[in-house]
């Protein structure tokens, strides 16, 4: 019960920056079960990984991607849209393609029951994230890829 009251503090001492210390709060003596230090190594990369996966669709549905738009922006609206055709259609190929890669390589350590090493988190539901991220992502790209023949359609 007394692993409950537990706070981490970084350790004042310099000879081990990295460990933590544990202050127990209901006072007893005994060690913390399962501690893990999550600031460093493969665990963070994974999160990481979560992170930019996660962002990915919403911040392209928001055109909140970088993108060198000096020479495009002086063209006229069709030949604007025919360029950002152009380029989703390379877009949605290439991101296809990694979706599926990253649904088999999943796959392969979901068979392989492969887990982190401190956490012992399974890696393959985070690849699934990931690989269900480009889906959506490829799917954003495929309406960018419409809205681009809607325009080119237009007649003016």
């Amino acid at each position: 019960m007394c692993g409950w009251y537990t706070i981490a503090f970084e350790s004042s001492r310099r000879s081990r920056p990295h460990r933590y210390d544990a202050l127990n709060l209901c006072g007893c003596r005994r060690p913390l079960s399962r501690q893990t230090d999550i600031r460093f190594g493969r665990n963070r990369r994974l999160f990481a990984t979560l992170t930019v996966a996660l962002a990915l669709p919403y911040a392209h549905s928001m055109k909140s991607h970088i993108g060198v738009e000096i020479l495009v922006q002086k063209l006229a609206p069709r030949t604007q849209a025919l360029v950002d055709l152009c380029t989703n259609m390379v877009a949605l190929l290439f991101f296809a393609v990694v979706t599926w890669r990253m649904y088999v390589y999943a796959d392969t350590f979901r068979k392989s029951g492969e887990v982190s090493m401190n956490l012992e988190l399974p890696e393959h539901l985070i690849i699934y994230v990931t690989a269900f991220c480009f889906l959506f992502f490829t799917l954003s790209v495929l309406e960018d890829i419409v809205n681009a023949f809607k325009l080119l359609l237009e007649k003016k």
